[in-house]
């Protein structure tokens, strides 16, 4: 018996193809049978995955497939941010987080670039907070940054136990004035 999946991580929300074959093994080739299952599933956190025959009497005997392991990431929005703000001025950096993490936590890393007039370059890691918005997590940061320049964001979590290391594109670049 066989199993596989289309993707084994997915993004929170989306879904995997599994699909299992059992084979009835013979001397002749030609008389092979083969039993073929597919399905779509939507896991919510890291799952694992078996396919099960349970036998037919004394001539075909109980098998269970190999473990199929789904990992599951938190669908992250890009980072928001207004397109300027003065030098030593505060602004918010903010985006969504699924699913509903504890408010309070900060699980979102902000990654902040700074362009130096030939490529982005790393500026800081700041860590947003959680605020609960109905069924999932909003992330917000204030900051102030007291360099004039452009500057951009990107999101990032870290993986846990249930669920995979998740990340975004950058955001728009904010002229810092």
């Amino acid at each position: 018996m066989s199993a596989g999946a289309s993707t084994t991580t997915v993004t929170w929300g989306g879904y995997s193809i599994i699909t299992g074959v059992l084979t009835d093994v013979t001397t002749d080739p030609a008389q092979a049978a083969a039993g073929e299952y597919v399905g779509i599933v939507y896991p919510r956190e890291l799952t694992y995955y078996h396919f099960y025959f349970p036998g037919h009497g004394a001539a075909l005997a109980a098998i269970v497939s190999p473990r199929l392991t789904i990992h599951v990431k938190p669908a992250l929005s890009v980072p928001s941010a207004p397109s300027s703000a003065r030098a030593n001025a505060w602004f918010t950096v903010a985006g969504t987080l699924k699913p509903r993490f504890p408010g309070g936590d900060r699980t979102v890393t902000i990654k902040i670039g700074r362009y130096n007039g030939h490529s982005w370059v790393l500026y800081k890691n700041l860590k947003a907070e959680n605020a609960n918005s109905g069924l999932y997590t909003r992330y917000s940061l204030q900051l102030k940054i007291g360099s004039k320049g452009k500057y951009r964001f990107s999101a990032s979590t870290a993986a846990t136990t249930l669920y995979a290391a998740g990340s975004t594109t950058t955001s728009s670049p904010i002229t810092i004035k």
